[in-house]
């Protein structure tokens, strides 16, 4: 939260608030018909209990609280008095029928001096209220830049501040666009003057007029066009605050209320989603050059048809991704991601090997009692080919795993190994080789997709989400010379799990193979500098990376969680610390993903801040393979 404080003087401070506290929920689906949406729970308070103790912490002496849905729930939390404060109510019978309109005008008698009239299913830090009391004799609304552009009152102001134009949804149609302006965040402080003169006649008005089915918002704007009047906008866009209306806003609500542990915590349980929260993701592995903006101005183009229409059913999309796979159709099996496929494959075999450290979702998907481990060893955690053989034959398993380049090391196999292993561990065990970075190594590490058809045991997967850069549409591939094989993975597929945007992108993808090529080559570019850069600090051991990402061992005092604690906690950077992998000393590792130059020089230098920077000479012998 924001330190940087502007105090309001005493006598601009009003002795007294007005919160509208009637609503229903009911986007926050079902717990709101158990309890008012200004009981909704924000970091472990009710959002109404955040603002009644800003309130009090201001001076406020005493509350008006617009009750009408679950009124006695309210009540009780309120009480007659609160930390202080004279609690008064007011009863809207009919919030299911009006809006905030009729709730102010609910409370028009306390409406007779200045007040703070603030929305109860807003919740905000406390700066917030005295960035409103700021100037004595202006009334003011608090208002920040735009978090998402939906619709909704906005407001531009002068350089010092003073409210220049107010523009409430009568006045907007379309899409929110509004370059420059802020959103109001229903946060204000009404002098006495402005709500004699203008408010109250224009609510009275309104209210009359539209049978209590608008917003008070038209009665400021309307009392605004009337002029005469001192406003100020209080910009706080840098202060925390989030208006709560469905389990999505609770969510960044709890985070940004929550303290920089539990915000982590919060966001590692998303597995996904980072960029909604205002945070660099080093943690999640993706391809940050792809797609060109050449290719996203064709997908943009064809959005609201896509949108609109159902996609296509598997047989014409699994002929795109075959084209992408360079196998025949029959070959492939097209899922959404590639952890759908493992997912089946699961429940279709027996009992697996994997090696670890890994992906953990071969681990975790197949069951701890169905899993033979094979332990990969320090430093350079290699996969030596025929002692795993060795280890398959004896563990008398059907399935084995390779994951090249490996998830969390960055360690590749190269392909001749590969195809030995494939001989190695014979006909009866099904080799899963998932490369869904291989894209991104040095040669010799390449893929067996153009050798399958000698190494009919091979099921190949890859994740197009990752290495094409598009995780949001969720796609993967399997690809196997054994079409019988891939014939019973393709029944159990839904006829319909491959959404309208990721069958517009493999339409487009074949036309723009040189480009991904590019985008791979200037990945690999800037993971080897992020692996430079990080092994020449102190206290870091760097395994050379042959996929899109670092794998570091902390060799100093700092432990991996702690680290990637103070890298989000200090410079909101995420990372993925290895204390869950399966694995000795797994806190003291930690997988830092590349992305560009600029924001891989960025982490290095947060972890050089933290660890003490950079001394002396790195601590690996080199941190990156050759590309020959």
């Amino acid at each position: 939260m924001n330190e940087n404080r502007t105090f309001a003087t005493p006598d601009a401070v009003p002795v007294r608030a007005v919160v509208l506290a009637a609503g229903l929920g009911s986007r926050l689906g079902e717990p709101s018909s158990r309890r008012p949406k200004p009981l909704t729970p924000v970091a472990g308070r009710p959002i109404l209990a955040h603002t009644l103790g800003h309130l009090a912490g201001v001076g406020v002496q005493e509350v008006v609280l617009v009750v009408g849905h679950l009124r006695e729930a309210v009540r009780e939390l309120a009480g007659g008095e609160y930390a202080g404060m004279k609690i008064h109510y007011v009863v809207n019978p009919d919030p299911s029928t009006t809006n905030n309109l009729r709730s102010v005008r609910l409370a028009r008698e306390f409406l007779d001096q200045d007040v703070f009239l603030l929305e109860g299913d807003v919740v905000f830090e406390p700066a917030v209220l005295e960035r409103l009391a700021a100037a004595p004799e202006a009334s003011a609304v608090a208002a920040s830049r735009p978090l998402r552009p939906l619709a909704g009152t906005v407001v531009r102001a002068d350089a010092d501040g003073v409210l220049t134009d107010y523009v409430d949804d009568r006045r907007q149609a379309g899409a929110f666009d509004h370059p420059g302006a802020l959103k109001t965040a229903n946060l204000y402080l009404l002098r006495e003057a402005f709500l004699r003169e203008r408010f109250l006649p224009a609510l009275e008005e309104l209210d009359r007029r539209l049978a209590g089915q608008g917003y008070y918002d038209y009665a400021v704007s309307d009392g605004l066009a009337a002029g005469g009047h001192a406003w100020r906008v209080a910009d706080i866009s840098d202060l925390a605050w989030y208006e709560v209306d469905d389990p999505g806003d609770q969510r960044q609500a709890d985070f940004r209320f929550s303290p920089p542990r539990e915000q982590q915590r919060i966001l590692e349980s998303l597995h996904g989603g980072y960029w909604r929260y205002g945070v660099t993701d080093h943690a999640l592995l993706y391809n940050v050059h792809f797609p060109p903006a050449e290719m996203m101005e064709i997908l943009r183009s064809d959005f609201d048809a896509v949108l609109r229409n159902y996609p296509s059913a598997h047989a014409p999309l699994t002929e795109l991704a075959a084209t992408i796979a360079a196998r025949r159709p029959e070959e492939v099996v097209l899922a959404n991601g590639s952890s759908e496929i493992i997912k089946i494959l699961a429940r279709l075999r027996g009992n697996w090997t994997v090696p670890v450290p890994g992906f953990n979702e071969y681990e975790n998907v197949v069951g701890a009692e169905r899993v033979h481990r094979y332990q990969l060893d320090a430093p350079d955690f290699r996969l030596p080919v025929e002692d795993y053989a060795a280890f398959v034959r004896r563990s008398g398993v059907d399935t084995a795993v390779v994951v090249s380049p490996n998830n969390p090391t960055s360690v590749g196999v190269p392909l001749a190994d590969l195809r030995r292993l494939a001989d190695l561990v014979g006909p009866d065990v099904l080799l899963v080789i998932d490369e869904s970075f291989v894209d991104f190594a040095p040669a010799p590490i390449a893929s067996i997709g153009p050798f399958l058809d000698r190494h009919r045991n091979v099921l190949l997967l890859k994740s197009i989400s990752k290495v094409y850069g598009v995780g949001g549409i969720r796609l993967g591939y399997a690809a196997t010379a054994d079409t019988e094989l891939a014939r019973t993975l393709r029944a159990e597929l839904p006829i319909w799990d491959i959404n309208g945007f990721a069958e517009e992108f493999l339409r487009v993808l074949p036309h723009f193979r040189r480009a991904f090529a590019d985008s791979c080559r200037q990945m690999r570019q800037n993971t080897l500098a992020l692996a430079e850069g990080l092994a020449a600090l102190p206290g870091i051991r760097v395994v050379p990376p042959d996929a899109n990402f670092v794998f570091v061992e902390l060799t100093g005092g700092i432990r991996a969680p702690e680290l990637a604690h103070e890298l989000f906690r200090r410079f909101r950077i995420l990372t993925k610390e290895c204390s869950g992998k399966s694995m000795p000393d797994g806190d003291a590792y930690l997988r830092v993903s590349s992305r560009s130059r600029a924001e891989n020089e960025a982490v290095v230098a947060a972890v050089a801040e933290i660890v003490g920077g950079p001394r002396g000479a790195a601590t690996t012998e080199g941190a990156g393979r050759a590309d020959g």
